[in-house]
């Protein structure tokens, strides 16, 4: 099944769906999006899922839906976007960073039903629209414009729905970073922790508010020992971290863990893991703030493994939709 497919223009949203320059990718499985009860819901299409190898190409046109080309590799991938617009593109990566800036939709893979209610920030490896294989920026899909870039050492690796962003070595200056300040209240993230990494205080996976200050507002874990498994934090006594049980906060955290609650402690799986969770701290943190991916503010709290996708919301989450997001996502990283 492909997502629905609708030309929206700048700045333009609706209702459960993402956005690649300027279209709308209907992820719904149960919504009718030509459902005219709903304000703005017609002229929605139905678009053509991908090959395993290839593509769907959407470019705008006056009426009737998009004009709908299908490469079924790199090399006509090459071929379809120098006829429409691009010059002297040779390879697919230089294809998608050309239409990442330009009024067309390249899209590899049909996207999830992920929830979209309250999503402020989309970021993944393994998407085109999102990341063209080359370069430094990444583009949020959310049609909040927190847009991404990569910072210092780290490298992507292509692994088909499983690509993601190797943060080979823990530091401070490897992460990537937003310039775009929002209130993230909730999150869904999947990555791969390298277990081998060796830090008394902890990795951290989300820092969410700039890299190198001395406090670090952010999403960690304990037991990073150079054995694991990494366990969660569900409270801690860190004024400055993502789950805090103290004054001015409401109880722990709850964690969603590869599709169920997680109690305090608990470990991630050796490979890839679907990691949920509300921020409890209502008091280290400002009102709005950028996000910063696999950073701290010491190496001792750098991130050392793989991050594939990272939802960020305004909201909590409830429980049905964090189960919603790891239904959507977990067939990419073979989770029950």
């Amino acid at each position: 099944m492909a997502n629905a497919i609708k030309y929206l223009g700048p700045g333009v949203t609706a209702p459960n769906c993402i956005y690649a320059n300027n279209f709308g990718l209907g992820t719904s499985l149960t919504k009718s999006y030509n459902d005219t009860s709903a304000p703005g819901a017609t002229g929605w299409w139905s678009g053509i899922a991908p090959g395993a190898s290839g593509y769907t190409i959407y470019l705008n046109k006056a009426s009737q839906g998009p004009v709908i080309f299908a490469p079924s590799n790199d090399a006509q991938l090459v071929t379809f976007v120098n006829e429409i617009g691009a010059t002297s593109v040779t390879t697919a990566a230089q294809a998608l960073s050309w239409a990442a800036t330009a009024s067309v939709a390249i899209v590899d893979q049909t996207y999830g039903d992920i929830v979209t209610n309250g999503l402020i920030a989309l970021v993944d490896a393994a998407f085109a629209p999102s990341y063209p294989r080359s370069g430094s920026a990444i583009y949020d899909l959310s049609g909040s414009s927190a847009n991404g870039t990569i910072n210092g050492a780290i490298s992507w690796v292509s692994g088909g729905s499983q690509s993601y962003f190797n943060f080979a070595t823990a530091a401070t200056a490897n992460y990537i970073s937003s310039s775009v300040s929002q209130t993230y209240l909730d999150c869904t993230i999947a990555f791969y922790p390298d277990f081998s990494l060796t830090s008394g205080d902890g990795s951290n996976l989300v820092y969410l508010l700039s890299s190198g200050l001395t406090a670090d507002e952010s999403i960690r874990f304990g037991n990073v020992n150079g054995v694991g498994p990494w366990g969660l934090y569900t409270t801690n006594g860190n004024i400055n971290d993502w789950s805090w049980g103290g004054t001015g906060s409401t109880a722990g955290t709850t964690w969603y863990l590869n599709g169920a609650t997680a109690a305090a402690q608990a470990s991630l799986n050796s490979g890839w893991n679907i990691l949920g969770g509300h921020r409890t701290n209502t008091v280290g943190f400002p009102n709005t703030f950028p996000y910063y991916l696999g950073t701290g503010y010491t190496t001792n709290r750098s991130f050392r493994g793989r991050i594939a996708a990272v939802l960020l919301y305004n909201r909590i989450l409830s429980t049905a939709e964090q189960i919603q997001n790891y239904q959507a996502l977990k067939g990419r990283f073979g989770l029950p």
